[in-house]
């Protein structure tokens, strides 16, 4: 055999290398050690940022990019009902995001801190070490909870309320439920002085909800807010006693409303039944009317058949201003703007403009929902209407009523509506009355009439009037049994 051949030591009969292997071997292992002494601090401060938490304690920072992997949602509520984080806005071309609460089963946002200002996914959510909470933006501070005292904690209740809790966490320093946006839940309480606003529409035009001088109100956002729907004026209220309104609650089933002192004077009943894994929402659209959804515990969303006002015609803005909305048909153009372009006769500023004007005549049967809650001008004739709108330059139309003599000049006015043949309906009283008070109605009838039926029992009208209201007294909300009576 030929060939070159090495000779070469032995790996086993050489204590050298054997030494250097282990030394080599020695070395590298605490290399190794070294590497993920330094690195596992990196691993934890990425991993344990990205967590949610149930309880934030001060000093908690937290951004959209941050919890990419959690939908942006970085606090849960006890029971993971609810989440509290960043979603996306969709108000920009560019992705922009939101600070919200929402309901994790329909994914339904029922709160909102920059409902206008959106932020980029980097910008963060601060509850500092001082226990004010705010969001931040480009160095700025885009909105901040007004927390009187310093907060101790943050937490999320599965009612969807979020609040700022103090030492001895007695109660909120500050919470979500005072400061709504466009959604009412369950158990939330809405006040007087508070403001319901639903989001912008494309003609860049919200609505409120208000309660103010006795009343709960829906307001149209143009220049000068028109109402165009009031509690005391909606005839589906159950009323238990007169009084101004000064609180709303809403719960599982029903709307309750309250004067100062927390008495009972009215309700609408908005569902049959409700259990402790559901939510009622109450909701403010961008068409200007309050949707009542049950939110459940899993993916259901249920449209309860509920809306106010009754009907989506009552809203001015269902159709485009000008149009007649007409219930079940849609919306039209009045015959008097048939011309005009888009059905809009061009009226910006009248009193900045030069050119002449002249009042055109619509269609028999047309109104508008806001002479409902306007107050007229001093009574006069049709000439005298006419002539008070023309001699008004920001009149841009006006409403005569022959039965009663009023006249209602506008500045801006919102879709109307065909009236048809109805009439105008006034809400029915009716009032909450304890059982018992009935079976005693009831008895009274039975013993004067000998039933409840036929003429003998309107003529018996008055003595079941006198009789319920002097045996109202009996009445107590919490513990009865509810009838409605017609008094």
């Amino acid at each position: 055999m030929t060939g070159w051949f090495l000779k070469i030591p032995s790996w086993k009969g050489s204590p050298f290398i054997q030494m250097n292997a282990r030394r080599k071997c020695h070395v590298s292992s605490l290399c190794f050690i070294m590497l993920w002494v330094l690195v596992l601090p990196n691993l934890w401060i990425t991993c344990s940022g990205s967590i949610q938490k149930y309880v934030l304690p001060p000093g908690f920072s937290g951004s959209e990019m941050e919890y990419i992997d959690n939908s942006g949602i970085f606090l849960l509520s006890n029971g993971s009902v609810f989440g509290f984080g960043f979603i996306t806005s969709g108000l920009s071309e560019s992705p922009s995001y939101l600070l919200a609460v929402v309901h994790l089963g329909t994914t339904t946002v029922v709160w909102t801190a920059n409902a206008n200002s959106p932020v980029s996914h980097s910008d963060s959510f601060e509850f500092d070490k001082d226990g004010k909470a705010y969001l931040q933006s480009a160095g700025s501070t885009v909105w901040t909870a007004n927390i009187s005292g310093k907060g101790a904690s943050m937490q999320l209740l599965d009612s969807g309320n979020l609040v700022v809790l103090g030492e001895d966490s007695s109660s909120p320093l500050w919470q979500s439920f005072s400061y709504p946006t466009n959604t009412l839940l369950s158990g939330q309480s809405f006040s007087d002085g508070m403001t319901l606003v639903s989001h912008s529409t494309g003609q860049n035009m919200t609505h409120t909800l208000q309660i103010k001088s006795g009343d709960m109100m829906l307001y149209a956002g143009f220049q000068n807010p028109q109402p165009y729907w009031s509690a005391l004026q909606d005839n589906r209220l159950i009323f238990n006693k007169n009084g101004a309104i000064y609180s709303a609650n809403l719960s599982s089933t029903s709307w309750s409303f309250y004067d100062k002192s927390g008495s009972l004077l009215s309700q609408l009943i908005i569902a049959q039944k409700g259990d402790a894994n559901t939510t009622l929402a109450a909701v403010l659209g961008e068409d200007g009317s309050i949707a009542f959804y049950m939110l459940q515990s899993g993916n259901d969303k249920t449209n309860l058949p509920t809306p106010i006002p009754q009907d989506s015609c009552d809203t001015p803005t269902h159709c485009k201003p000008y149009s007649i909305c007409s219930s079940g048909t849609g919306c039209q153009c009045p015959s008097a703007l048939g011309s005009s372009p888009n059905c809009d006769p061009g009226l910006i500023s009248p009193c900045k403009s030069k050119e002449a004007f002249q009042l055109a005549q619509l269609d028999s049967g047309v109104g508008y929902i806001g002479t409902s809650f306007t107050s007229p001008v001093p009574k006069t004739n049709i000439t005298g209407c006419k002539n008070t709108c023309m001699g008004n330059c920001s009149c841009i139309a006006v409403f005569f009523d022959q039965k009663t003599g009023n006249c209602f000049i506008f500045d801006q006015i919102g879709s109307l509506q065909q009236k048809g043949g109805r009439g105008i309906l006034h809400p029915h009283k009716m009032r909450l009355v304890h059982q018992k008070t009935m079976d005693i109605c009831r008895r009274y009838l039975e013993h004067q009439c000998g039933s409840l039926t036929g003429s003998s029992r309107m003529q018996q009208t008055t003595s079941l009037t006198s009789l319920a209201k002097e045996d109202l007294d009996l009445y107590i909300w919490e513990h009865s049994q509810i009838a409605v009576a017609l008094l």
